[in-house]
């Protein structure tokens, strides 16, 4: 999903809205200057001009609620806008120029990497500082610190010393000369983790270390010997003597794909041990961030989504801020977090750039309430980004926004990998990536969320997607019913609650979704048709999962497999609201557009396509050329499409919609006006 890749209809647009008469706009336009000093709070009050001097007696981030997400020097809030510097240990030419410009459009924020130097701040480090503070000197900062262990990061002796290093660097830049300018320090991992001490490696391979930490992890677990061996149903198991799961081991099923909750909890164990230990790692350096800078400075840490590391760990730790996460999560490969998770725990989210799509991290930013950083790339020649007079202008008129209600929530569960052999979880995970790229053309906002935020979720949520739920507990079973006797929707995909505290059994999935689900055997083709949409569909590479029917129903067939004309995906009434089950792990675009319509669901727009909403503004991508038709949820008697420019402004009719001829791949930012 990717927004404004096209810059020169933005610049433009930036000459048409110059020469407009309009008061309004032109009373936007004199905001050009001091936007960026705009928080989105709903506080009255502008922010302090950044090239005045603050007494930092704290930085906070503000999350959630009216006007969110926000940096606070103080009491002032910001916008959480960030020029990230490119450099890895040195001081590039292109991050500086890059940087410079950014201090001349009044961007306040921007980090940098330094290394990890032992001894204290080595002379490189500080070299790197004092280059990058003279490029923007009234700026604030943040330091990013790589850990790059050479040994396990399970080792103590590692932890130990790390942390006292990063202690020193800590100390060295707050009692130095640009202390007063210094807001927090952001821990990263390596993407790639070296092999010999991987613990995600196949091999068996593993530091002493590693095991310790793993029966450390059991006894916070489970306290005593007598539940550790009813865990594993084995009376010779102890925490003084738990080993790793071999390879073979972690291989093992009760049925399918899916390990007995009983004799394979060793193996499912251990993988939640990686999980956590990667995250509590994290925490822990956030900890040492808060208690050196005396909890005045931020702490935050890089979740690329590469790693095992739990993004629901993460969310709980009460010494991280704010969890930086790259755009490249969204239009790339790589697996969809949770992102609108941690800001229901306080955490500010802030998407990166990896190249110049500036308005597609915009897009999504504004939409979900994230903050967001762009930066250059390292080598290439910086330039003054063109719609950056733009974006600034919006966040001064997005000033107050309400909070990212959205009427779909998707939601993922960390625990289901656990479930699962890794074969079938690496088949699983690429329908997950499937579905998630449907979702991004649904042409209505969707919530990305942990499987845990069920009690939790915003109350405009209508459709409940439930990906990977092969395990429910107690409060995540009793947020359902609660839903769905509130008339909510809840999509069930593949096996819902087919893993048990005790056993894996298939008559779990038609006692929780309240439809006759059977497993069929022998080899048979994942090719699907629609029924209530006419959408044909195939779901690739599940060699190890066995495929699921509907043997009955009294609701409405959704869809059914193309070479036997069973019933694959089928929806009836449950309690108060409607159930939805489907055999495949993964339901297209045009089926969902479908169930959400029937489940009143907002479409912004006629035809599938990228959309995003922030305040009064609408975000669209044309996937075709033609004419495509819109629709505005609330009162509107005035469209103006400011990108791209040349349209006059248009009058929806009395249902609010209107029409728009865009070429293929257009995107477009349209603003709703009530009066």
């Amino acid at each position: 999903m990717a927004f404004f890749k096209d810059v020169s209809p933005i610049m433009a647009a930036l000459s048409s809205l110059r020469d407009r008469a309009s008061g309004r706009l032109q009373a936007l336009l004199c905001l050009l200057g001091a936007a960026i000093l705009v928080c989105w709070t709903a506080q009255t009050h502008a922010a302090p001009a950044f090239s005045a001097a603050i007494h930092l007696s704290g930085v906070s981030c503000k999350v959630g609620g009216k006007g969110g997400p926000a940096v606070c020097l103080g009491n002032a809030p910001y916008a959480p806008l960030f020029f990230m510097c490119n450099n890895r240990y040195e001081c590039d030419e292109a991050s500086l120029k890059g940087l410079r410009e950014a201090a001349g459009m009044g961007i306040p924020f921007y980090g940098f990497n330094l290394p990890l130097a032992r001894g204290g701040m080595a002379e490189q480090a500080e070299g790197i500082m004092e280059g990058f503070r003279q490029a923007h000197p009234e700026g604030y900062f943040l330091v990013r610190f790589v850990l790059d262990p050479d040994i396990s990061r399970a080792d103590a002796s590692w932890r130990e010393t790390t942390s006292g290093i990063l202690r020193d660097a800590i100390r060295a830049i707050v009692e130095g000369p640009y202390g007063a300018r210094f807001i927090g320090v952001v821990i990263e991992w390596p993407v790639f983790p070296p092999e010999d001490s991987s613990p995600d490696a196949d091999r068996g391979l593993f530091f002493q270390a590693d095991v310790n930490a793993f029966r450390s992890w059991l006894r916070r677990r489970y306290a005593k010997d007598d539940a550790l061996r009813k865990a594993w149903n084995d009376p010779a198991a102890s925490f003084e003597d738990a080993s790793i799961p071999t390879p073979e081991e972690r291989g093992m099923t009760g049925w399918g794909p899916f390990r007995d909750p009983r004799a394979h909890r060793r193996a499912s164990d251990f993988e939640a041990f990686q999980c956590d230990y990667m995250a509590d790692t994290l925490a822990y350096f956030a900890g040492i961030v808060k208690e050196t800078g005396a909890r005045r400075l931020l702490a935050g840490a890089v979740w690329n989504g590469r790693g095992p590391a739990s993004l629901e760990r993460l969310s709980a730790c009460q010494n991280l801020d704010m969890l930086l996460v790259s755009y490249s999560v969204f239009p790339g490969e790589s697996m969809r977090p949770s992102l609108d998770s941690p800001p229901l725990r306080g955490m500010l989210c802030v998407l990166e750039e990896p190249g110049q799509d500036l308005f597609g991290i915009f897009g999504h930013a504004f939409a979900h309430r994230y903050g967001f950083s762009y930066s250059v790339a390292s080598g290439t020649e910086a330039a003054s980004h063109p719609a950056m007079p733009l974006l600034r202008r919006l966040q001064a008129e997005l000033r107050g926004m309400a909070p990212f209600e959205p009427e779909v929530a998707f939601l993922f569960d960390e625990q289901a990998r656990h479930c699962v052999i890794p074969e079938a979880w690496r088949e699983i995970r690429l329908s997950l990536l499937q579905w998630q790229s449907e979702l991004d053309r649904l042409g209505a906002p969707v919530g990305w969320y942990s499987q845990r935020d069920l009690p939790n979720l915003p109350d405009s949520v209508r459709v409940i997607i439930l990906a990977n739920a092969f395990t429910f507990d107690k409060a995540e079973r009793r947020a359902i019913e609660k839903r769905l006797d509130r008339g909510a929707t809840v999509v069930w995909a593949y096996a819902p609650d087919i893993v048990g505290s005790e056993s894996v059994a298939c008559a779990r999935i038609a006692d929780i979704t309240g439809m006759d689900v059977a497993p069929k055997p022998g080899p048979a083709s994942m090719a699907m048709a629609g029924t209530i949409a006419d959408e044909k569909f195939s779901v690739a590479g599940l060699h190890s999962i066995p495929r699921f029917v509907v043997a009955s129903t009294d609701g409405d067939i959704v869809a059914r497999y193309r070479d036997t004309g069973e019933i694959a995906a089928a929806a009836r009434p449950l309690r108060k609201g409607v159930s939805v089950y489907t055999a495949a792990p993964f339901l297209p675009v045009g089926i969902m557009r479908a169930i959400c319509a029937r489940a009143g669901v907002h479409l912004y727009r006629d035809t599938p396509g990228a959309t995003g909403v922030a305040g009064h503004y609408l975000f669209v991508q044309a996937e075709t050329e033609g004419t495509h038709t819109f629709q505005w949820p609330y009162p509107c008697r005035t469209v103006e499409r400011i990108v791209p420019h040349g349209r006059r402004p248009i009058t929806p009719d009395a249902d609010r919609r209107w029409s728009d001829i865009l070429p293929a791949g257009t995107s477009a930012l349209y603003a709703c006006y009530a009066d």
